[in-house]
């Protein structure tokens, strides 16, 4: 792998200990992934960053680094944390945990790092341009980046993430390269599937990721996606598979392949019966599903205006909890334009900074979440122990208000 004289520098030590180290991860990882050279990034997110995951070594691991007052040299940002950073009650979430969590958060922030707490930062203005290089860790926002915006990055790893935002550069490997986004697989949806809902579409990528794991699909929809749908696509794609790029006919950038090529590629109609299928295997058979949640990825700020014109003059059933998850950002929004009062006077709590994935609701007295995430029902039975339901955000309104 060539090193640039800089490079080896800091390799070799030259620019201190820790950037050593930082630099030894990534040009590790670029040698077994078969990289031939470094370049360099215009962003970074880093992921794990909650404290339920990383605990106290991860927390000592960005200490050590905070401590020798290295800057990230990249606009660098940062995924949901275990909290709400302001207002942790209303998560059942103890004291002890808030004050470690905003710990964590201390220490990406003396690195010169954007504590925004979302894994939609192109929701919140954090948005590369066509062909940037960038190194993000979280899946969901990789395969939107990739996919949506056409900017090149891998899945990162957390610490290789925040081993980039420091050098500001990355191994050059996979996704970064030509001939590995080329789509490997041909997906048509069947004309009888109705993609209507975010759902449909967050269930059309679990099962898309179910059926090939790994690869570059090409999919040819039935209908023109908005900005949600393309949101739910790519978590659901993630979730099931380590798909990092797809293709999606008329809107992704490069999806300009010729009918020549696509003719070659094995070809797979995704049917009404193959999302029922999917939505089935994220289901859990339980009575009392007394949690409700969207918002993984975070929602947007139209998600929560439709949220408010879909329960207006409708209060949700007592003993039910229902949250929103979003960036500060959009929640500032949401106070700002009075939906967050009227989403709060029918039961819904607008919870920013978080997710249901990596906050600890296991310790909460929550028994069963229902979600229009496949995402969120594919990680919460691993993550918190809590069983599932996958429904509409329609119905879920319709089944829960009155």
């Amino acid at each position: 792998m060539y090193l640039s004289k800089d490079e080896e520098s800091i390799l070799n030590g030259e620019k201190g200990e820790i950037l050593k180290k930082l630099m030894n991860l990534v040009v590790s990882v670029g040698e077994v992934m078969g990289a031939d050279r470094m370049i360099e990034i215009t962003s970074v997110q880093v992921s794990g960053i909650s404290y339920k995951n990383i605990g106290e070594p991860g927390l000592n691991f960005l200490k050590e680094i905070a401590n020798t007052n290295v800057q990230a040299v990249v606009p660098t940002f940062i995924n949901p944390a275990g909290c709400d950073l302001q207002n942790y009650n209303i998560q059942q979430i103890s004291e002890e945990f808030f004050k470690k969590q905003l710990e964590v958060v201390h220490q990406f922030k003396r690195m010169d790092i954007i504590p925004t707490c979302s894994c939609t930062p192109y929701l919140i203005g954090l948005k590369p341009l066509f062909g940037d290089h960038i190194s993000w860790a979280e899946s969901s926002a990789v395969a939107f980046a990739n996919s949506v915006i056409g900017a090149r990055t891998n899945r990162e790893g957390g610490p290789a993430a925040l081993a980039s935002a420091l050098l500001g550069k990355t191994a050059n490997y996979g996704l970064h390269l030509d001939e590995n986004r080329k789509p490997t697989h041909l997906f048509v949806i069947d004309e009888k599937l109705k993609l209507q809902f975010d759902v449909d579409w967050s269930l059309l990528g679990y099962s898309i990721g179910r059926e090939i794991n790994e690869g570059v699909p090409y999919i040819i929809a039935n209908k023109r996606p908005h900005m949600t749908n393309l949101k739910a696509i790519s978590a659901g794609l993630a979730a099931s598979g380590a798909i990092g790029l797809f293709h999606l006919d008329k809107i992704t950038p490069e999806a300009n392949v010729e009918k020549n090529y696509l003719s070659k590629l094995e070809k797979t109609t995704i049917t009404k019966e193959s999302i029922k299928q999917t939505q089935e295997i994220l289901t859990f058979k339980r009575e009392r599903m007394d949690f409700i949640c969207i918002g993984c990825p975070h929602s947007s700020i139209d998600e929560l205006y439709y949220v408010e014109k879909l329960t207006k003059s409708k209060k949700l059933i007592e003993g039910y909890r229902f949250w929103i998850c979003t960036s500060r950002y959009t929640k500032t929004q949401a106070d700002e334009g009075g939906i967050t009062e009227k989403l709060n006077s029918r039961g819904i709590l607008i919870v920013a900074d978080t997710c249901p994935v990596v906050a600890p609701l296991s310790e909460t007295s929550i028994k069963g979440m229902v979600t229009n995430s496949s995402k969120a029902a594919h990680y919460m039975p691993k993550t918190n122990n809590i069983p599932t339901n996958v429904k509409s955000i329609e119905d879920i309104v319709n089944e829960f208000f009155e």
